[in-house]
């Protein structure tokens, strides 16, 4: 979102307020600060990597309750004006299970039987493994959660929409685009 204009800027941090999201995930590589700053005022945060990758944790996923807080908002935003580092969600998951949900996203086998991590936790891969994959496999990578969001990857659009993803029905999600200026009415 470079050479956004402060309106672009405010009315970004109103439609997020506006959505409300309950938790945010975020990538401790490419989007350090809100992740210090949620650390620094004892935010709930966890990371999601397993036991074994902890020595990673800095730089990997990182598991936010949000709860509302404008000054989180605030900070990925500016920190992550372009939104690269950034999911935000909803859903009735524990915590707990709702980190045992991302390791399941995140940890997958090869075929010669050694583990990897794929970066589903970031936007720029979720995006297009979410728009490329079939009807079952976007219902199973969203089952967890009623709401899936993200910066639009679009830098023309960063500022207009959201890209969201909701359950049509049970076995069928449907990306939509949250219309930033709508939101905030």
């Amino acid at each position: 979102m470079f050479g956004a204009t402060q309106q672009e800027k405010q009315n970004r941090l109103a439609s997020l307020q506006a959505l409300q999201p309950q938790w945010l995930l975020i990538d401790g590589a490419s989007c350090p600060e809100p992740l210090a700053y949620a650390k620094g005022i004892s935010m709930e945060h966890d990371s999601v990597f397993n036991v074994s990758d902890q020595h990673l944790a800095d730089n990997g996923p990182w598991l936010i309750a949000v709860n509302n807080n404008v000054d989180l908002m605030r900070h990925c935003l500016t920190a992550d004006p372009q939104g690269y580092g950034c999911l935000w969600f909803d859903s009735t998951l524990t915590k707990s299970a709702l980190i045992g949900q991302w390791q399941q996203r995140i940890y997958a086998e090869l075929p010669d039987g050694t583990e990897t991590r794929f970066r589903s936790y970031d936007p720029r891969v979720c995006h297009f493994y979410l728009n490329g994959s079939t009807l079952e496999r976007q219902a199973e990578f969203l089952a967890p959660f009623e709401r899936f969001f993200y910066a639009d990857l679009n830098p023309y659009f960063v500022a207009l929409r959201w890209p969201c993803w909701q359950a049509k029905t049970p076995e069928q999600y449907q990306q939509q685009f949250l219309d930033i200026a709508e939101v905030n009415t």
